[in-house]
């Protein structure tokens, strides 16, 4: 199940879809809260995307990437900076929209619902011409994308058809058709009921331009949350330790004696590892991952687990002081057994990088 939003940026528009597998069902706004749980896809109509082709390099899509914003950036009027822009690496169409304006758009959207944000021009899959209220719409298949007020498409129409050798292309609208767009002879013009039938038959729609793919891409805030929260995380805290602190009484040692247990768990690997670390050149990294690891969980399940069933057979356990010594020597041999049975290639060679003089 799927929720599509075809938004309309210019006239305000919202038309709501749910696609659940072949059975297509539009939801009135005062509907569409039974369907918050569902991430919806945003198809944006409007003219504030610009789309055009270029030559990419024969590479992988992470190096095309890496070398479009080099490659148009003499068709811009400003730096590529000041753009988002979304690539087609398979009709090689890049479509850029201006920062400020884009920024403008998703701050009137909550993103952690919203899964894609697709220009809808960039979203048909065959060639055509669309007129949604006062918008005109083409799609010239892996060529060419545009929309923009439907007076200016009367002017270049004539030139569209020459530069992409159009013999004849279907034109898609609502109520009863231009008289102007007759006079285009290149031109199927078909009329609809409205624009939701017009928007059923274009199934199924390209989201490759996903212009929240990425760098605006939905985000945990956990920041937010925990201001949000922060009241009820104290209260929280402050309630366990008051459920927890009782127990103190039950160490041996008092509270210093047991957080120096405790503090065992970390700081013997990383006693460990540091001495090693200063002792050895061809010790490898794997070998301090081991060491914390084992060192752990073998702590824990001593202190943890073995010392309460000697103690509870009557039996006499060593002190935790012993432990850690019994511990960090065996952490220093497995490291060092790691080392000799598979070293680093070169020795480690602490480079002098001049910062402080």
């Amino acid at each position: 199940m799927k929720l599509i939003n075809f938004l309309n940026k210019k006239s305000g528009v919202s038309l709501n879809l749910l696609v659940d597998e072949d059975k297509k069902t539009w939801i009135d706004s005062k509907s569409i809260e039974n369907y918050s749980h569902l991430k919806s896809d945003i198809y944006l109509i409007s003219d504030l995307f610009s789309s055009f082709q270029i030559d990419l390099p024969e590479t992988s899509l992470a190096n095309q990437e890496k070398s479009l914003p080099f490659l148009i950036q003499d068709k811009l009027l400003k730096s590529i900076d000041e753009y988002v822009w979304s690539l087609n690496s398979v009709s090689k169409i890049v479509t850029l929209v201006d920062l400020n304006i884009f920024e403008e758009i998703i701050s009137e959207i909550d993103l952690f619902k919203v899964e894609k944000l697709i220009p809808f021009e960039t979203a048909l899959n065959e060639s055509l011409i669309i007129l949604i209220d006062n918008l005109a719409i083409i799609n010239i298949k892996n060529s060419w994308s545009w929309s923009g007020d439907i007076h200016q498409l009367f002017n270049f129409l004539p030139d569209i058809k020459e530069r992409f050798f159009i013999e004849k292309i279907d034109c898609f609208q609502a109520g009863k058709p231009s008289n102007k767009l007759k006079s285009f002879d290149f031109i199927n013009l078909q009329s609809f009921g409205s624009n939701e039938e017009i928007l059923e038959n274009l199934f199924p729609f390209n989201s490759s331009n996903n212009f929240l793919k990425g760098r605006f891409e939905s985000r945990i805030n956990w920041l937010e949350i925990f201001t949000k929260f922060k009241f009820y995380i104290y209260a929280g805290l402050a309630l366990f330790s008051m459920l927890i602190a009782p127990t103190i009484a039950n160490a041996p040692d008092g509270l210093f004696g047991y957080l120096q247990e405790v503090n065992g768990c970390y700081s013997i690997p990383i006693l460990t590892i540091i001495i090693v670390g200063y002792l050895t050149k061809r010790v490898p990294a794997v070998a301090a991952k081991v060491a914390m690891l084992s060192g752990v969980i073998l702590y824990c399940f001593s202190q943890f687990y073995l010392k309460g069933e000697v103690e509870a057979a009557e039996g006499t356990y060593p002190h935790y002081l012993h432990v850690m010594a019994i511990l960090f020597s065996f952490n220093v041999l497995l490291m060092l057994a790691i080392g000799y049975f598979k070293p680093r290639t070169e020795k480690f060679e602490l480079e002098y990088t001049k910062q402080v003089d």
